[in-house]
């Protein structure tokens, strides 16, 4: 309701929409309201003396007031204020593609352990879910630990698979690869492992981690974001997750690979955020990236196919040789934006304190003589699509 609303209400004999007045005699009763009167108000359209105007006016007043009240309180219940603990920058910019997920089912087997969701955000490729850990036994985090669980997986309500990541919770990792083989998004990570219903299992172009901190100020509250990646199933391009129904399973917290304590919880929800802002970029250019423990000395990599920026992350295809197959196992990415107002977001050098990304990954398949390279990288600092002047590759600058 903007100001001239309220002015008018409180200067004018106006009679109330319907709407309001269904609005008001709801937010009377959400108080504990007498509901006798609060019918009298709402009928007072039928009752026009100044006594009973003065009432509607009052009443617009209380409820300009509880209308904002209950907007406030519905923007701190949707968490967005945690993803400032998950990423710098502008966060408002991502605020119409993040939600509170409505969770409908659930069960929790931890003893002393309360876990809630805040907030999704994303992406069609990526889902970031951080969830809020509450102790319930008068015992607090231990502020100079690092917490995660043991097992996560995750399904989507129209499949029969489970992608899974396991940091020890059930002995040895569930995926085939490992945090070591794929600049991981945390150390606690693996190539997400898909487990079909008749128990063929295999691995998918996807991640998914053990959950990362994102808050721990060594009381009985914690916060921990879980990332979870998806490119292809049965070997096609199919983005299904985002906008259905999904559950998600956490095992065991842990600490520096130690048990916490021991439960499950599941959760089922829907991914429900919104779109974001992306661009696509096909510049069919050649690159060059730095061999690993240089900056200088650069090595071909094949051919740029395709560019998706996102404020959340990175994605660029290439083609390459078997020559440049083997350059690329030799290299890191140097891979950043150029904002408009000069500023550098991505990995500019290779050690990994001094870059903006939260991590990144990529695949590889043959096809005849040649690779198809799907590469990724997710930002710590979010990125404001709409001012990125270039990204670099290496020594090539492409303009966008």
């Amino acid at each position: 309701m903007r100001d001239n609303d309220v002015k008018n209400i409180l200067e004018q004999e106006v009679e109330l929409p319907e709407v309001v007045r269904k609005k008001m005699k709801a937010a009377y009763q959400q108080i504990g309201a007498d509901t006798e009167k609060t019918e009298r108000i709402c009928d007072i359209r039928r009752r026009r003396s100044v006594y009973h105007f003065r009432y509607v006016k009052a009443a617009g007043i209380v409820f300009c007031c509880l209308l904002a009240a209950m907007t406030a309180t519905a923007a701190g219940r949707g968490g967005f204020q945690s993803l400032t603990k998950l990423f710098t920058g502008d966060t408002e910019m991502i605020k119409e593609s993040s939600a509170k997920p409505e969770v409908t089912a659930g069960k929790n087997t931890f003893k002393n352990l309360k876990v809630s969701m805040e907030q999704v955000t994303g992406t069609e490729r990526l889902s970031y879910i951080i969830l809020r850990l509450k102790r319930t036994d008068g015992k607090k985090f231990d502020k100079d630990k690092e917490y995660h669980f043991g097992n996560v997986s995750f399904t989507g309500e129209t499949e029969d698979h489970v992608v899974s990541s396991n940091a020890g919770e059930t002995g040895n990792p569930a995926g085939s690869g490992n945090a070591g083989e794929m600049e991981g998004v945390t150390e606690h990570a693996s190539f997400c492992h898909s487990i079909s219903k008749d128990g063929e299992g295999s691995t998918e172009e996807a991640f998914i981690d053990n959950g990362e901190m994102i808050e721990n100020q060594g009381t009985d509250e914690i916060r921990i974001v879980i990332t979870c990646e998806y490119e292809k199933r049965d070997g096609k391009d199919r983005y299904y997750r985002k906008g259905e129904k999904c559950r998600l399973s956490l095992k065991g917290l842990m600490s520096d690979d130690e048990h916490v304590m021991k439960g499950e919880v599941q959760e089922d929800f829907v991914l429900d955020y919104g779109e974001c802002r992306e661009k696509v970029i096909t510049p069919d250019v050649k690159i060059r990236l730095p061999e690993t423990g240089t900056e200088k000395h650069y090595l071909s990599v094949g051919t740029l196919k395709r560019i998706v920026i996102t404020p959340y992350t990175l994605q660029f295809e290439q083609v390459l040789s078997e020559d440049q197959i083997e350059n690329s196992n030799k290299t890191w990415n140097q891979v950043y934006v150029e904002m408009d107002d000069g500023k550098l977001i991505g990995r500019q050098t290779e050690e990994d304190e001094e870059h903006q990304i939260r991590g990144d990954y990529s695949t590889a398949v043959q096809k005849n003589n040649q690779w198809e390279r799907k590469n990724r990288l997710n930002f710590s600092s979010l990125v404001d699509v709409d001012h990125v002047r270039a990204i670099w590759f290496g020594d090539q600058r492409i303009e966008v």
